[in-house]
């Protein structure tokens, strides 16, 4: 019987090492070679967590509708189907659009924007990122209590500056050489936003400066099938199933639920993007083992926001 408590532990181990390598994975995000991470980002204010929560009046709501960008086959990047303007200049001042736009324009202007800046040379770039994960429950009550003081240390903001020269920089955490479609979302890819995916759009001006806004349908993944479709096109996603939890802890089932995401992108009177902002909210259900079987939830949010400077 007084083996028992010691089992307890073991288990907030377990959960602890699952939780640490997670949150440790999306740290690492954009600068190492996996699509392990995924941006979840920055706290934007409080403002902007009550307006992502109500209706907003000059929301649209979309039906599914034809195509405006290609559907990829596996490893071919999303790309828009129009034939841009050969001027540099053209295509920057096509993407500052009225609010009357369709939306079509509006993911081809927010496709263009950061895919743009994913080419670019020379720039600066802030990425501001908040992480907030937690284990809501546990098979094995003790365990809650043991792991999350253990994720809130991993967990919090984060602020990581790039200044790229001629296409290249040195990533702030890496040491190493990055470039800007390594880091920005969607890391190593090309951006790109699925109609069918889409559950509003909004564009507002901002003074001089016009904001574009998409929320996504829910979405669901698995640990075999760890890529939420529409999601994973147009932000940084965590494949799970890429983590090592070594020899002692074996995940065996995993199922993440996708609420629905927000992407924002604002573009200056010029057309350059001056601003991404991203809010994932996630939750999972998980069984593992660590010589005896447990099971868990965990929820949490992914807020990033990246400021550019031309």
């Amino acid at each position: 019987m007084k083996k028992q408590p010691v089992l307890y532990v073991l288990l907030g181990v377990l959960i602890a090492v699952f939780c640490g390598a997670l949150l440790m994975t999306l740290r690492s995000t954009g600068e190492s070679a996996g699509h392990l991470l995924v941006g979840l980002q920055e706290a934007a204010s409080n403002a902007y967590h009550q307006q992502s929560q109500q209706p907003q009046q000059n929301i649209q709501q979309t039906q599914p509708s034809q195509y405006f960008y290609q559907q990829p086959s596996q490893g071919q990047d999303v790309v828009p189907q129009p034939t841009q303007p050969s001027s540099q200049e053209a295509v920057n001042m096509s993407l500052v659009l009225p609010q009357t736009a369709s939306k079509e324009e509006v993911l081809y202007a927010m496709s263009a924007a950061v895919n743009a800046v994913k080419t670019a040379r020379n720039f600066g770039a802030v990425k501001y990122q908040n992480i907030d994960i937690k284990l809501d429950e546990c098979s094995v009550p003790l365990a809650v209590t043991l792991v999350n003081p253990i994720i809130n240390g991993f967990t919090g903001e984060e602020t990581l500056n790039y200044q790229f020269v001629d296409g290249t920089c040195i990533g702030p955490k890496s040491g190493e050489p990055v470039t800007p479609n390594l880091v920005i979302p969607p890391s190593d890819v090309l951006f790109g936003i699925d109609p069918n995916g889409v559950l509003a759009y909004e564009v507002k001006k901002e003074g001089t400066d016009t904001k574009y806004s998409v929320g996504l349908i829910a979405e669901t993944a698995t640990l075999e099938a760890p890529a939420p479709y529409y999601h994973s096109m147009c932000m940084d996603y965590l494949n799970i199933a890429a983590l090592d939890l070594g020899s002692v802890a074996k995940l065996h089932k995993a199922d993440f639920s996708y609420p629905g995401a927000t992407v924002n992108v604002t573009v200056n009177a010029y057309g350059q993007i001056i601003r991404y902002e991203e809010y994932m909210p996630v939750s999972a259900y998980g069984e593992g083992s660590i010589g005896l079987s447990a099971s868990g939830t965990i929820s949490g949010f992914l807020h990033e926001i990246w400021t550019f400077t031309w």
